[in-house]
């Protein structure tokens, strides 16, 4: 899979801080999240899945829920070509929430 991470988020923080003030943080977290699942795929594929800790195992579990329900769209579906961005929001602060809860359990 290719990826794509944009070098100008910070051309509409202004308007994410007027409107969606918790979205740059929660995007800057997604994005962290992603880079650290590319050093644990190197991992994984080394040397297996086991051998991870239950917070990386947990992090990469994430992740993909990330790369396969929430970033990826299909523009001929009429209910998938758009996403309102209050609706981004509330999905981004759920999966954050949902990995901070998770590694604060084991």
């Amino acid at each position: 899979m290719s990826e794509s991470y944009s070098k100008y988020t910070g051309v509409l923080d202004k308007f994410y801080e007027k409107d969606y003030p918790e979205f740059p943080r929660l995007r800057d977290r997604i994005k962290q999240l992603l880079s650290d699942s590319d050093e644990l795929d190197q991992i994984v594929q080394l040397v297996g899945k086991s051998v991870l800790s239950d917070p990386d195992k947990i992090t990469l579990d994430l992740v993909g829920l990330l790369k396969e329900d929430f970033l990826q769209q299909n523009g001929y579906s009429d209910y998938d070509q758009f996403c309102p961005m209050w609706k981004t929001e509330w999905m981004l602060k759920l999966m954050v929430g949902y990995h901070d809860e998770s590694q604060r359990a084991i």
